[in-house]
């Protein structure tokens, strides 16, 4: 080796020295900014699969049909004259953004989304007996804490079958009973 290549290793090895201690500083201010970007994109979650799963269920949502508010309707009527089941009405509320369920008005526009029916609050409701029933008489005294659900648990042995108690005695909306009214009970 001659004098010259000599002389540039030793130059490289003194430039080295001199900008190592910057080197080193660069790439641990490299790794820390690095790292804080790869946690600010996983705490947006944008590459989670709920995300995917939102993003697919959008494109694959189409708006269902639109209904317009008539006097007297809830929501619950509009899900059961819809879709055969009143259990339907949280559907139409997420899918309308109502959080309030007794704020909806007569000419207010709704959006019906596809969505399957729920259990059937309407048309022939089986209310089988089982196992679980602990009343078997055709009338029933509403007592202290009773409501709809509970009777028809009672009665039927499946709470589901309250609307169908609450039709067959006349009672609608907000279907509600007093304490000591009697009640018929379909069978």
């Amino acid at each position: 080796m001659n004098a010259t290549t000599l002389n540039y290793q030793n130059l490289i090895v003194k430039r080295v020295r001199q900008k190592y201690p910057s080197l080193i500083l660069g790439l641990v201010a490299s790794f820390f900014i690095s790292l804080a970007v790869f946690n600010t994109i996983s705490s947006l979650k944008l590459f989670s699969s709920e995300n995917k799963a939102v993003v697919k269920g959008a494109i694959n949502k189409k708006p269902g049909k639109k209904y317009v508010v008539k006097e007297g309707d809830d929501l619950w009527k509009i899900a059961q004259e819809n879709y055969g089941s009143g259990f339907n009405a949280k559907d139409i509320s997420t899918a309308n953004k109502i959080t309030d369920p007794n704020s909806i008005v007569a000419g207010q526009q709704l959006i019906l989304p596809k969505v399957s029916p729920k259990d059937p609050t309407s048309g022939e409701i089986s209310a089988t007996m089982t196992s679980q029933v602990t009343y078997t008489g055709s009338t029933y005294v509403v007592q202290p804490g009773d409501f709809f659900w509970a009777i028809a648990q009672k009665v039927y042995g499946d709470g589901n079958g309250w609307l169908r108690i609450a039709q067959f005695n006349g009672i609608g909306y907000p279907y509600s009973v007093e304490i000591g009214v009697t009640l018929k009970i379909p069978r």
